[in-house]
């Protein structure tokens, strides 16, 4: 789904490398470091059966997630997937140092830190879960490093799988449930603000 992006995800992590010379660091290298490296990137798809689909046909629901190294985080939801696979979810706010280490923290914590890891991709747009399945593509950057994670998972399944903890930690910095059906806020992107933090 996300492998469109990969143009805009180059660029803005070949911004963040710009005037680096140092060599990559080591996948264990990189799964110590307590800070988020500078050129840090995340994204998150999650494709969800939707079971309310009035016609009886199978349907899905797109979310996505993307963070960039400056602290932007985007979210946004296609309830019809009419959006293309390059399509980059509206700004919902800003993430100072503070917050984007505690996400690096979360990433590692949950293990998700596996440079060299490229899972098969996975074309989103043809991808059609049943109505009790749910598919996640994280793509994430570091260090001069990529690596991607796919996983599928079911609905009723007790088990929470890696990448729907990050989906769910990345819901609460993106204010879901506080943001309208259209995914934005009434007022514009601040910095900060999310439950519990502190500038």
């Amino acid at each position: 789904m996300l492998s469109a992006m990969r143009p805009l995800l180059g660029l803005v992590v070949g911004m963040a490398w710009g005037g680096c010379h140092a060599p990559a660091l080591a996948p264990e290298s990189l799964q110590e470091l307590e800070n988020a490296p500078g050129d840090f990137v995340v994204e998150l798809a999650v494709v969800e059966g939707d079971p309310s689909d009035e016609a009886g046909e199978a349907r899905a629901v797109q979310t996505v997630y993307v963070l960039w190294p400056d602290g932007s985080l985007h979210h946004g939801v296609d309830r019809v997937r009419v959006r293309e696979a390059d399509w980059l979810p509206p700004l919902v706010r800003v993430l100072g140092r503070k917050e984007m280490d505690e996400v690096w923290l979360k990433v590692r914590e949950l293990r998700l830190v596996q440079p060299g890891r490229l899972d098969e991709p996975m074309n989103f747009k043809l991808a059609i879960p049943g109505a009790s399945e749910a598919m996640h593509v994280g793509k994430f950057a570091g260090a001069q490093r990529r690596w991607s994670i796919v996983e599928r998972s079911y609905v009723h399944d007790s088990f929470v799988s890696p990448l729907q903890k990050l989906a769910q930690y990345l819901a609460e910095l993106a204010w879901v449930g506080e943001r309208g059906d259209d995914g934005r806020r009434s007022s514009p992107p601040r910095r900060g603000g999310g439950p519990g933090e502190q500038e």
